[in-house]
């Protein structure tokens, strides 16, 4: 089983780090954008958004392992 699952869980691993690192420059660009906006409540609303999908799809991508391994085990 193990043979199977090391190269799933590098790409994973991968594919998890990849999405970090996404995702912390979104939520960088997303607070330059709403330090940068101004008075201007369409652009904060849009950087506020942003924020929150980023960290959405953090939690999904930390979050799904676990889930993954909860149902499997159970």
């Amino acid at each position: 089983m193990e043979e199977i699952t090391a190269p799933l869980n590098k790409i994973y691993d991968l594919v998890k780090a990849v999405i970090s690192v996404v995702a912390i420059l979104a939520i960088t660009f997303a607070g330059a954008q709403f330090m940068f906006s101004g008075d201007n409540i369409q652009s904060r609303e849009g950087a506020k958004s942003m924020v929150l999908y980023a960290v959405i799809g953090l939690v999904i991508v930390w979050v799904a392992p676990l889930l993954v391994n909860y149902l499997t085990v159970a």
